[in-house]
């Protein structure tokens, strides 16, 4: 996560320096969106059907070797804003398969009742990259001897080492099963949403993370022409918002045993939304990074929160397939950067992002006050 965290710094960077445009970047998130999207109830069912380790193993490697390429592409001068697409696709599409598989392993590791601890442990560790992951890109693409093509490398090792890591976790072969994959992902998805609480939380997790994930990919926007800070502030920012999420992910474990959860939910959303719209109109750049903080206290929670929720209602033996559609609703995040950076582009990022973080927060009230299910979630 680390190396990724560098990476998506320094690619996003390059994508803006490139092209100069905001949506572009928006086209970049569409790029890896659009095959977790289509993938990822497969991946769901494939992680339900094989050993997990041996998918993990495999996807990893997988993601060394489109890392590695893309490395060389940038180290010797040829890359163009094509690659960077491509690259976005391949790694999407492992995503697709490598998430629900991760995601769900944890089943297999702890139990039930302590899933809620382990996530935010695992998002803990996920969230220390963000604060470390983009104050190092913001260093080093300025640094003759790294650049983006050194970090690009880093990636690609640090996805190898993964690889044998993951070899040495307990091996749990799944239950036989004579249904087809088709009939398995149909299975899945009736089965969430045959029972209400996972319902309502896809449901709320697909409106409201997603259209406040526009701001990840438009920190450039912000760093390099709203503030002029160039690529130290742009890692500044994003360590920024790292920081809060490892707030959040602390919360979260703080508050595991609590019984309003969903209502934990629900003021997670509130505090997202305001302090989006915060963020936005905020004068000078400092105030904006001290904003962001609160932007990573509440988007990391809520994912936090929402994995843990599903994982916990869900039956182990159909938990791959309610991770992949958790998947889905995770990869429909990046789509919102497409009209964010369009209307960015249009109205300008201040504007545009103060109206999104409205936006989260009228969706966030209409929950609480129209969606019982919600606020009954333990």
């Amino acid at each position: 996560m680390l190396a990724w965290r560098m990476a998506d710094i320094a690619i996003g960077y390059l994508v803006f320096e490139l092209t100069g445009s905001a949506t572009m970047l928006g086209v970049m998130g569409l790029a890896l969106a659009l095959p977790v999207v289509s993938f990822a109830l497969l991946g769901g069912v494939v992680a339900d059907r094989i050993a997990r380790r041996t998918l993990l193993a495999l996807t990893q490697g997988g993601l060394a070797l489109v890392g590695g390429i893309l490395a060389v592409l940038v180290l010797t001068g040829i890359v163009q804003v094509w690659h960077l697409f491509a690259f976005a696709v391949l790694q999407g599409a492992l995503f697709a398969f490598n998430v629900p598989a991760r995601q769900s392993f944890l089943t297999e590791l702890v139990h039930k009742d302590d899933l809620v601890n382990a996530l935010a442990l695992r998002s803990f560790g996920m969230n220390a990259s963000r604060v470390a992951g983009p104050a190092l890109a913001g260093l080093l693409i300025g640094l003759p001897t790294v650049g983006i093509g050194g970090i690009c490398l880093l990636m690609a090792v640090g996805y190898a080492v993964v690889v044998f890591s993951v070899i040495g976790l307990p091996y749990s072969p799944p239950a036989p099963t004579k249904a087809s994959a088709r009939q398995q992902a149909i299975a899945g998805l009736r089965y969430v949403w045959s029972t209400p609480s996972l319902r309502t939380l896809v449901i709320i997790a697909t409106l409201i993370l997603c259209i406040a994930a526009s701001h990840q990919r438009l920190l450039p926007v912000f760093a390099l022409r709203v503030f002029d800070s160039g690529p130290e502030g742009l890692g500044f920012m994003a360590a920024a918002e790292g920081i809060g999420a490892l707030v959040g992910t602390g919360i979260i474990a703080a508050l595991s045993g609590a019984r309003a959860l969903g209502r934990l939910l629900l003021a997670l959303g509130a505090l997202l939304g305001a302090a989006l719209a915060a963020f936005a109109l905020a004068p000078a750049f400092l105030l904006a990074t001290a904003l962001l903080v609160l932007v990573g206290v509440a988007y990391a929670g809520l994912q936090t929160l929402y994995s843990a929720l599903l994982l916990r209602q869900a039956d182990r033996s159909m938990s791959g397939r309610v991770m992949s559609i958790w998947l889905v609703t995770m990869g429909l995040t990046p789509l919102s950067a497409l009209p964010g950076g369009a209307l960015a582009d249009l109205m300008g990022a201040r504007l545009m992002m103060a109206g999104t973080g409205v936006l989260v927060a009228l969706l966030v009230l209409a929950f609480a006050l129209f969606s019982p299910t919600v606020r009954r979630l333990a």
